[in-house]
């Protein structure tokens, strides 16, 4: 005699299947939201921003884990490409003054105006590419045991030569040639796909990241 908890884990169980059939992700499907993910990631015209304006901060700030501490590290590789130019104004002990401009010396056709506050650096030349190379079905979570699939791709992105630079003087990976694993995860209400986490690096290089094996371990 079924109990009647096991009863309604039987009827969930048929019910589920009835909906959702036995899904598998198309490659359409992962083609479209890799695409989506890459026009929005990479694919922009606008990429890393230039503030253009007067900064005054405690020289502690830029300090590693100070609140300036990222955008500093910015700053002083923009002035190193000759992108800004650093202008010291006048500052009390202990603190940092100073303005920044656009450098005359920086090639015009890679950086993009936004306002007359914010620059950008051109991030492509043109769009990306991408390759799928194989699909595989997963079980995620722990006990819920939902349906998901793993795709991994590589990926060709067309960086300008500014934005090369950038990211190699903040010690950026070199992602010209990428590989990329997306995790997906399928809603059996909704019938339908999502991508849920993502890995990437250097295409002859191992994933620095670990999102996707530990999304897959959630419920």
């Amino acid at each position: 005699m079924r109990t009647p908890a096991l009863s309604v884990a039987i009827v969930f169980a048929l019910a589920r299947a009835a909906i959702a059939g036995d899904p598998s992700l198309s490659a359409d499907e992962a083609r479209a939201e890799i695409a989506s993910f890459i026009a929005v990631v990479w694919d922009i015209e606008c990429g890393p921003q230039i503030p253009i304006k007067e900064y005054n901060f405690p020289v502690q700030a830029a300090a590693e884990g100070g609140y300036m501490y990222d955008q500093v590290r910015q700053l002083i590789a923009m002035k190193e490409l000759e992108i800004i130019d650093w202008i010291d104004l006048e500052s009390m002990l202990g603190m940092a003054h100073f303005r920044t401009e656009l450098s005359a010396k920086v090639d015009r056709t890679q950086i993009v105006h936004v306002n007359p506050g914010y620059v950008c650096i051109k991030s492509v030349l043109s769009a990306s590419s991408f390759e799928i190379l194989k699909i595989d079905g997963v079980k995620g979570g722990t006990t819920i045991n939902w349906d998901g699939a793993v795709v991994y791709a590589t990926a060709r992105h067309h960086f300008t030569p500014l934005m090369m630079k950038y990211r190699e003087m903040l010690n950026e990976p070199d992602l010209s040639n990428a590989r990329y694993r997306f995790l997906f995860r399928y809603d059996f209400f909704e019938q339908s796909w999502s991508s849920i986490a993502f890995d990437w690096s250097p295409l002859r290089s191992d994933f620095t990241s670990q999102m996707v094996p530990e999304a897959l371990r959630q419920d």
